[in-house]
């Protein structure tokens, strides 16, 4: 069964404002596309043979995306988590679908590999951060078993969410799916700076 592949990816330009104190918006914005790239890069692997979506407010990230042979979608809906849930909403419902933050410079095959291994015994399969408390990735059965809640506390959230649902969940923890980069501590994690 293919899987659906979701990358919702903010505006380049405006993105990663907490690495404002060490990098420039031009610096900022170069990391953006550096992060899309490397992500892109690994959704569409063939051994995944997953169908790649990217959606986004952003022309540049749409543009990009679609040369690196996504699927584009413009955002429109009112907000990052509503317009997941719109998009969700219009993927083929028998499929699962797998939910992936852009910034995961350390991202491989084999983490989303070991997240369908997972999936076979579980509706759900959330990818924590390094500190435990986010969702970097998010593995569903089938799009809209529960409804998006990325922000601060998103584990917690999307827990109580498969819960209410009556959902089974497995939380995974990969080094490539756990490290994100959102403050100048994690820069020291990007492989060019290693």
């Amino acid at each position: 069964m293919t899987l659906s592949i979701l990358i919702p990816v903010r505006s380049f330009a405006y993105g990663k404002t907490r690495l404002s104190p060490v990098l420039t918006p031009m610096e900022r914005a170069a990391l953006g596309r550096d992060f899309l790239r490397h992500v892109l890069g690994v959704a569409l692997h063939p051994t995944l043979g997953a169908q790649v979506h990217v959606i986004s407010p952003d022309a540049d990230v749409l543009d990009l995306a679609s040369e690196q042979g996504a699927t584009v979608h413009r955002d429109g809906a009112d907000g990052h988590n509503p317009a997941l849930d719109h998009r969700l909403a219009r993927l083929p419902a028998d499929r699962p679908v797998l939910v992936l933050n852009v910034d995961l410079p350390l991202l491989s095959v084999e983490d989303i590999l070991a997240m369908g291994i997972e999936a076979r015994t579980a509706d759900i399969v959330l990818a924590t951060d390094h500190a435990g408390r986010g969702t970097n990735a998010l593995w569903l059965v089938r799009p809209g078993i529960i409804p998006m809640a990325f922000g601060p506390g998103s584990r917690a959230a999307h827990e109580r969410a498969a819960q209410l649902a009556g959902a089974t969940l497995a939380v995974i923890a990969r080094h490539g799916l756990a490290q994100d980069i959102d403050l100048p501590d994690d820069l020291k994690f990007l492989p060019l700076r290693a």
